[in-house]
Protein backbone atom coordinates (compact mmCIF):
# COMPACT_ATOMS: atom_id res chain seq x y z
CA UNK A 1 0.00 0.00 0.00
CA UNK A 2 1.01 3.61 -0.59
CA UNK A 3 0.12 6.54 1.68
CA UNK A 4 -0.44 9.74 -0.28
CA UNK A 5 -0.53 13.23 1.20
CA UNK A 6 -1.52 16.35 -0.70
CA UNK A 7 -3.65 19.44 -0.29
CA UNK A 8 -6.98 18.46 1.22
CA UNK A 9 -9.05 19.47 -1.82
CA UNK A 10 -6.97 17.11 -4.00
CA UNK A 11 -7.29 14.25 -1.51
CA UNK A 12 -11.04 14.80 -1.21
CA UNK A 13 -11.41 14.90 -4.98
CA UNK A 14 -9.30 11.78 -5.50
CA UNK A 15 -11.30 9.93 -2.82
CA UNK A 16 -14.57 10.88 -4.47
CA UNK A 17 -13.36 9.86 -7.93
CA UNK A 18 -11.85 6.57 -6.77
CA UNK A 19 -14.96 5.65 -4.79
CA UNK A 20 -16.98 6.18 -7.97
CA UNK A 21 -14.58 3.90 -9.88
CA UNK A 22 -14.24 1.32 -7.10
CA UNK A 23 -13.44 -2.13 -8.46
CA UNK A 24 -12.36 -0.94 -11.94
CA UNK A 25 -9.35 -3.04 -12.82
CA UNK A 26 -7.45 -0.44 -14.85
CA UNK A 27 -7.66 2.39 -12.30
CA UNK A 28 -5.47 2.43 -9.19
CA UNK A 29 -7.75 1.70 -6.25
CA UNK A 30 -8.40 3.50 -2.98
CA UNK A 31 -7.75 1.30 0.06
CA UNK A 32 -8.49 3.64 2.97
CA UNK A 33 -8.65 7.25 4.17
CA UNK A 34 -6.72 8.84 7.05
CA UNK A 35 -8.27 11.84 8.78
CA UNK A 36 -5.37 13.22 10.85
CA UNK A 37 -3.10 14.11 9.21
CA UNK A 38 -5.14 14.06 6.00
CA UNK A 39 -3.97 11.29 3.67
CA UNK A 40 -5.26 8.47 1.53
CA UNK A 41 -4.06 4.89 1.26
CA UNK A 42 -3.74 3.61 -2.30
CA UNK A 43 -3.10 0.27 -3.90
CA UNK A 44 0.62 -0.39 -4.39
CA UNK A 45 2.04 -1.30 -7.78
CA UNK A 46 5.65 -2.25 -8.48
CA UNK A 47 6.74 0.66 -10.65
CA UNK A 48 5.70 3.44 -13.00
CA UNK A 49 6.37 3.56 -16.72
CA UNK A 50 8.84 6.42 -16.49
CA UNK A 51 11.18 4.36 -14.31
CA UNK A 52 10.47 1.11 -16.14
CA UNK A 53 11.16 2.54 -19.60
CA UNK A 54 14.30 4.35 -18.41
CA UNK A 55 15.77 1.19 -16.91
CA UNK A 56 15.03 -0.96 -19.98
CA UNK A 57 13.47 -0.05 -23.31
CA UNK A 58 9.89 -1.13 -23.90
CA UNK A 59 9.43 -3.90 -26.43
CA UNK A 60 6.62 -3.97 -29.01
CA UNK A 61 4.52 -6.36 -26.90
CA UNK A 62 5.09 -4.23 -23.80
CA UNK A 63 3.85 -1.12 -25.62
CA UNK A 64 0.75 -2.92 -26.93
CA UNK A 65 -0.07 -4.32 -23.47
CA UNK A 66 0.34 -0.95 -21.74
CA UNK A 67 -1.49 1.01 -24.44
CA UNK A 68 -4.48 -1.35 -24.26
CA UNK A 69 -4.65 -1.02 -20.46
CA UNK A 70 -4.45 2.78 -20.49
CA UNK A 71 -7.11 3.02 -23.21
CA UNK A 72 -9.40 0.79 -21.15
CA UNK A 73 -8.89 3.10 -18.14
CA UNK A 74 -9.58 6.21 -20.23
CA UNK A 75 -12.67 4.58 -21.69
CA UNK A 76 -13.98 4.02 -18.14
CA UNK A 77 -13.39 7.68 -17.28
CA UNK A 78 -14.86 9.04 -20.50
CA UNK A 79 -17.98 6.85 -20.48
CA UNK A 80 -18.73 8.22 -17.01
CA UNK A 81 -18.09 11.81 -18.19
CA UNK A 82 -14.74 12.29 -16.45
CA UNK A 83 -11.46 13.71 -17.76
CA UNK A 84 -8.21 12.43 -16.25
CA UNK A 85 -6.07 15.33 -17.48
CA UNK A 86 -6.52 18.52 -15.53
CA UNK A 87 -5.18 21.24 -13.36
CA UNK A 88 -7.04 22.64 -10.44
CA UNK A 89 -5.83 25.40 -8.18
CA UNK A 90 -8.51 26.21 -5.66
CA UNK A 91 -8.59 29.41 -3.67
CA UNK A 92 -10.95 30.24 -0.86
CA UNK A 93 -11.72 33.94 -1.07
CA UNK A 94 -14.48 35.42 1.05
CA UNK A 95 -15.86 31.93 1.72
CA UNK A 96 -16.15 31.34 -2.03
CA UNK A 97 -14.32 28.60 -3.90
CA UNK A 98 -12.68 29.70 -7.15
CA UNK A 99 -10.48 27.98 -9.72
CA UNK A 100 -7.26 29.61 -10.88
CA UNK A 101 -4.30 28.73 -13.09
CA UNK A 102 -1.52 26.87 -11.32
CA UNK A 103 1.29 24.42 -11.81
CA UNK A 104 -0.60 21.55 -10.15
CA UNK A 105 -1.05 19.33 -13.17
CA UNK A 106 -2.01 15.79 -13.91
CA UNK A 107 -2.17 14.12 -17.26
CA UNK A 108 -1.71 10.84 -19.06
CA UNK A 109 2.06 10.51 -18.92
CA UNK A 110 4.55 7.75 -18.07
CA UNK A 111 4.86 8.47 -14.34
CA UNK A 112 1.06 8.29 -13.93
CA UNK A 113 0.93 4.83 -15.55
CA UNK A 114 1.60 2.19 -12.92
CA UNK A 115 2.68 -1.40 -13.52
CA UNK A 116 3.41 -4.69 -11.86
CA UNK A 117 6.12 -6.88 -13.35
CA UNK A 118 5.36 -10.38 -14.58
CA UNK A 119 6.93 -13.46 -16.16
CA UNK A 120 4.77 -13.73 -19.29
CA UNK A 121 5.40 -12.67 -22.89
CA UNK A 122 5.58 -9.03 -21.70
CA UNK A 123 7.59 -7.57 -18.82
CA UNK A 124 4.37 -6.54 -17.10
CA UNK A 125 1.46 -8.45 -15.59
CA UNK A 126 -0.72 -5.44 -14.77
CA UNK A 127 -1.16 -1.82 -15.81
CA UNK A 128 -3.26 0.87 -14.10
CA UNK A 129 -3.78 4.60 -14.47
CA UNK A 130 -3.09 6.58 -11.31
CA UNK A 131 -3.04 10.13 -9.93
CA UNK A 132 -6.69 11.11 -9.99
CA UNK A 133 -6.33 14.13 -7.70
CA UNK A 134 -7.42 16.54 -10.44
CA UNK A 135 -9.72 14.23 -12.39
CA UNK A 136 -13.07 15.90 -12.84
CA UNK A 137 -16.44 15.56 -14.51
CA UNK A 138 -16.78 17.33 -17.86
CA UNK A 139 -19.65 19.65 -18.69
CA UNK A 140 -21.04 18.09 -21.91
CA UNK A 141 -22.64 21.41 -22.87
CA UNK A 142 -19.49 23.52 -22.47
CA UNK A 143 -18.70 25.96 -25.26
CA UNK A 144 -15.55 24.62 -27.02
CA UNK A 145 -14.46 28.23 -27.71
CA UNK A 146 -14.57 29.14 -24.02
CA UNK A 147 -11.21 30.18 -22.61
CA UNK A 148 -9.38 27.39 -20.84
CA UNK A 149 -6.06 27.26 -19.05
CA UNK A 150 -2.64 25.68 -19.47
CA UNK A 151 -2.49 22.11 -18.23
CA UNK A 152 -0.05 19.26 -18.07
CA UNK A 153 3.54 18.87 -19.18
CA UNK A 154 4.19 20.59 -22.53
CA UNK A 155 5.34 17.41 -24.27
CA UNK A 156 1.98 15.73 -23.58
CA UNK A 157 -0.26 18.81 -23.86
CA UNK A 158 -3.01 18.92 -26.51
CA UNK A 159 -3.29 21.80 -29.04
CA UNK A 160 -6.49 23.12 -27.46
CA UNK A 161 -4.83 23.23 -24.03
CA UNK A 162 -1.72 24.85 -25.55
CA UNK A 163 -3.94 27.57 -27.05
CA UNK A 164 -5.85 28.12 -23.78
CA UNK A 165 -9.08 26.84 -25.35
CA UNK A 166 -11.68 24.77 -23.51
CA UNK A 167 -10.57 21.15 -23.35
CA UNK A 168 -12.18 17.85 -22.45
CA UNK A 169 -11.88 14.12 -23.10
CA UNK A 170 -9.99 14.54 -26.44
CA UNK A 171 -7.14 16.06 -24.41
CA UNK A 172 -6.71 12.71 -22.62
CA UNK A 173 -6.46 10.96 -25.98
CA UNK A 174 -3.88 13.47 -27.24
CA UNK A 175 -1.77 12.96 -24.09
CA UNK A 176 -2.09 9.20 -24.49
CA UNK A 177 -0.98 9.40 -28.14
CA UNK A 178 1.98 11.63 -27.26
CA UNK A 179 2.99 9.18 -24.53
CA UNK A 180 2.86 6.15 -26.85
CA UNK A 181 4.72 8.09 -29.58
CA UNK A 182 7.44 8.91 -27.07
CA UNK A 183 7.85 5.21 -26.20
CA UNK A 184 8.06 4.23 -29.88
CA UNK A 185 10.43 7.08 -30.78
CA UNK A 186 12.68 6.38 -27.80
CA UNK A 187 13.07 2.79 -29.01
CA UNK A 188 14.30 4.03 -32.38
CA UNK A 189 16.42 6.83 -30.89
CA UNK A 190 18.29 4.23 -28.86
CA UNK A 191 18.69 1.94 -31.88
CA UNK A 192 19.96 4.86 -34.02
CA UNK A 193 22.34 5.97 -31.26
CA UNK A 194 23.72 2.43 -30.95
CA UNK A 195 24.21 2.22 -34.74
CA UNK A 196 25.87 5.65 -34.81
CA UNK A 197 28.21 4.65 -32.00
CA UNK A 198 29.07 1.43 -33.85
CA UNK A 199 29.80 3.30 -37.11
CA UNK A 200 31.97 5.91 -35.35
CA UNK A 201 33.97 3.25 -33.55
CA UNK A 202 34.72 1.26 -36.74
Amino acid sequence: MVVKTALKYRLDNECEVLKYFRGRSRIRQLVDEIQEPAAIVLEHLGDNLLNASNSKRLGRLDIKFIAKGVLEALNMFHEAGYVHTGTRAWLFQSNRLTVTNADQTVDVKPDNILVNYGDGPTRFSEVKLGDCGDTYRVDPNADPKEEGHIIGAAIFRSPEAMLNLKWGTPTDIWSFGATVSDWICSRYRRINYALLTLVRSS
